[in-house]
């Protein structure tokens, strides 16, 4: 997801400069801990239900 935002300096009379900055958002430590960790419970609950069926 990309935030863009419009912006305009003015510089007195004589100076004007408008533009568009683009900003990816940085995903932050703790997503990655609980995807990690959700990805974990998947495999832990799938394995479970492999060995019982043996």
């Amino acid at each position: 997801m990309q935030i863009v935002r419009a912006f305009t300096l003015t510089a007195n009379s004589s100076a004007n400069l408008v533009g568009y900055a683009s900003i990816t958002p940085v995903p932050e430590p703790e997503n990655s801990a609980m995807l990690l960790a959700g990805l974990g419970l998947i495999g832990v609950i799938a394995r479970r239900k492999m060995c019982s069926r043996r």
